[in-house]
């Protein structure tokens, strides 16, 4: 060995033990913080779950509900085109473990006159509709693709009764499927998506080996968190200033954003839309990236900033 490559090495080596520190740091900081949520009290871990909602979920049940059976808008869909052997049934118990294990995806929402409650259901496996394609034209397949994810879609849940998940396996060939899985937003947002397709991998290959479920039990569930809110809301901890803020800084707003279109607004949203594409020269981009550098933000920043701008004078 050169000493030019022994001191690459050496430098190696002492950059691959400071990242195992700062993993080992990185993950001591997390379980403590997840140590000071304390568990949602139960006299038993076989108690049913019961908890206020928290404020998001209070918005969107409200938003939902408002809505009522004009659109389903709070749908999450997630699909898959999975090539190479697959085991339906092994994706059928690697999805209804996932479910088992989080509290959230097995919770539906009951409203009383106190308030909205969340509560979770135990003993509801998951149930994956599957759906044989294989026998279609190619290019019926396709369409008929495209009609499973849009019926997907369009479909509302009842966040009364749930279950808020559901999915379906689409077979299209002998080493071809697309899987659908939709969840309500009430339950998940789309950090937790990722989450969800990474277990899902690595649950299915556990099970296809024949090896036992390698994910570690939840150290909490969501309800305790959203007591941990409540907590924390009501002992005023930056609560009562980040209101006050809002107040003050939301006074005088317009009830409504009145945009000068083409054509009027309807009484009732349709949530119908298309995309526009606008494409940037490669001058004007370079503008943008160096003004973004030297304001220090990002050039999604500098972007959404000037829409922001926009969207004000337009409305005055």
């Amino acid at each position: 060995m050169t000493e030019s490559s022994a001191s690459r090495q050496i430098n190696s080596d002492a950059l691959s033990l400071e990242k195992q520190e700062l993993l080992a740091l990185l993950r001591s900081r997390k379980s403590r913080r997840i140590d000071r949520i304390p568990r949602y009290p139960r006299s038993s871990d076989d108690e049913p779950v019961r908890v206020s909602a928290s404020s998001g979920q209070r918005r969107l049940w409200f938003i939902e509900h408002m809505l009522g059976d004009v659109i389903a808008g709070y749908q999450i869909p997630i699909a898959l085109r999975l090539h190479g052997p697959l085991d339906p049934q092994i994706v059928e118990k690697a999805l209804n473990t996932i479910v088992q294990r989080a509290d959230m995806l097995r919770t539906v929402f009951v409203s009383e006159e106190a308030g909205l409650y969340q509560e979770v259901v135990d003993g509801r496996p998951f149930s994956l509709q599957h759906v044989d394609l294989s026998g279609s034209e190619p290019a019926r397949r396709e369409e008929d693709v495209l009609h499973h994810k849009l019926e997907e879609v369009r479909t509302k849940f009842d966040l009364r009764y749930g279950p808020l998940v559901r999915g379906r396996l689409l077979r299209l060939q002998e080493t071809e499927h697309v899987l659908l899985v939709t969840l309500h937003h009430i339950i998940v947002d789309g950090w937790s998506i990722r989450v969800f397709i990474r277990e899902l991998a690595e649950l299915y290959s556990a099970y296809r080996a024949g090896e036992p479920n390698p994910l570690e039990p939840l150290p909490i569930q969501y309800a305790d968190y959203v007591h941990w809110q409540r907590e924390q809301s009501r002992q005023g901890r930056g609560f009562e200033r980040q209101l006050r803020y809002w107040v003050q800084h939301l006074e005088g707003a317009a009830a409504r954003l009145d945009l000068p279109t083409d054509r009027p607004r309807p009484e009732v949203q349709s949530y119908r839309g298309a995309n526009v594409v606008l494409t940037l020269d490669e001058a004007l981009t370079t503008r943008l990236k160096t003004f973004a550098k030297e304001q220090g933000v990002t050039l999604f920043m500098a972007l959404y900033a000037g829409w922001a701008i926009l969207l004000s004078r337009l409305s005055g």
